[in-house]
């Protein structure tokens, strides 16, 4: 007989050790469950081992993983519900797995939660035997939460029935701090002061930080002294970067650029140190300050593991213009002319067209803005958010509206 004393257990990173955008998730729904008088226990997928190369085995990572198994399992028999932040690389996937399996066997319902969007190509790389230990694993799961319609169709292939895969967007941890009566940013008119770029990601080379680089390069080059780009994020590598250094090694000796050291370097042997500043990363009050200054927000990713990225959600909701590519879960966020504008990406001519294009007339740019913030208030804020997880784990939906 199970003695259950905890309506749900949650297995996801805490951020307490790394504030990544799926770890401030995973406190968000931590938050309103505990403030919603929900029983929960908990299970921290992070801990102490964070590195600073994403996509490679980690050996201390793998054996930490291994020890938390009787630990898990002794909180599923305790426990109604799970709710497991699930991961794509191989080492994590299997370790979910067995967690999956000793939920199954205990009959507790699973509920999976992808934040990325890099699925497809996690499965695509399995074995024909992968494929099938992938596929036998989802049929064990009562439903798969996705971060936008875009990535549905990666769990379909993998032979998960498409009414068993739930939407829910992205959020931010707390809505904007200063309500919805704060002034939206104006486009300063030459000479009051130059258009302010913003880029708020982790510097890694498939997010696009090179190509804005590039493209303000060229607007520097247009119109002397009129843009200024700020660059705010942590330098990171995947295990994707290696190739595309190769592949982009031919463009120029910006491909060589992957710390501070490296791009302080480029910036004064091309006299762009007034043009483009690097704050590393940013949170709290830092980061409000560089949003409430930005005018647009520029995000050309091609990352293999990207999802819908919370800084675009942030720029929304400070009414700031989103300039991206129409790349997995950014098309549910970003309508083109209405608020920002697409890119195909590795363009930085097209970055700097379409900035040139959003700061031609005070008066677009002002609707655009407004639309920017509606967007948000209509799907992203926390209220919204917090609403559909609940449904999603079959939890009294209106009891997040109180959180």
């Amino acid at each position: 007989m199970r003695i259950v004393d905890a309506e749900i257990l949650l297995i996801g990173p805490r951020a307490v050790h790394v504030a990544t955008g799926v770890a401030l998730a995973f406190e968000l729904l931590l938050a309103a469950l505990h403030e919603a008088g929900i029983r929960c226990r908990v299970v921290d997928l992070a801990g102490t081992l964070v590195g600073r190369r994403i996509g490679r085995f980690q050996c201390g990572k793998a054996l930490r993983n291994i020890l938390q198994l009787p630990f898990v399992a002794y909180s599923l028999f305790r426990s109604r519900r799970l709710y497991l932040v699930l991961s794509t690389s191989t080492p994590g996937f299997l370790r979910d797995s067995m967690i999956i399996r000793c939920a199954a066997l205990l009959r507790v319902p699973v509920v999976l939660h992808l934040h990325g969007g890099g699925f497809e190509h996690f499965f695509q790389q399995r074995s024909s035997i992968g494929k099938t230990w992938i596929r036998w694993t989802l049929s064990l799961v009562e439903r798969v939460i996705v971060l936008s319609t875009t990535i549905r169709p990666q769990f379909e292939l993998a032979g998960m029935p498409p009414e068993r895969i739930v939407v829910v967007p992205n959020s931010l941890p707390e809505d904007v701090p200063h309500g919805l009566d704060r002034v939206l940013p104006v486009l300063p008119v030459p000479p009051d002061g130059p258009v302010q770029v913003l880029y708020l990601s982790n510097m890694i080379s498939s997010k696009g930080y090179k190509d804005v680089i590039r493209a303000l390069q060229l607007l520097d080059q247009r119109c002397p002294g009129r843009y200024q780009l700020q660059l705010a994020g942590e330098f990171l590598q995947t295990s994707s970067d290696d190739t595309a250094a190769v592949q982009d090694g031919s463009r120029d000796e910006l491909a060589a650029v992957h710390d501070r050291a490296s791009l302080e370097r480029f910036l004064d042997q091309h006299h762009l140190q007034n043009v483009v500043h690097y704050h590393g990363a940013v949170a709290g009050h830092a980061k409000i300050r560089l949003l409430k200054s930005a005018h647009v927000l520029v995000l050309p990713t091609y990352y293999p593991w990207e999802g819908q990225p919370l800084c675009i959600i942030e720029a929304l909701a400070y009414g700031i213009p989103v300039i991206a590519t129409a790349y997995r879960g950014i098309l549910d966020e970003v309508i083109p002319g209405v608020n920002g504008f697409f890119v195909d990406p590795c363009e930085p001519i097209q970055i700097c067209d379409r900035i040139e294009l959003l700061c031609r007339s005070a008066d677009d740019y002002q609707a655009i803005s407004c639309s920017a913030q509606k967007s948000y208030l209509e799907n992203f804020t926390r209220v919204i958010h917090l609403e559909r997880m609940f449904a999603a784990l079959g939890l009294n939906a209106a009891t997040a509206c109180h959180t």
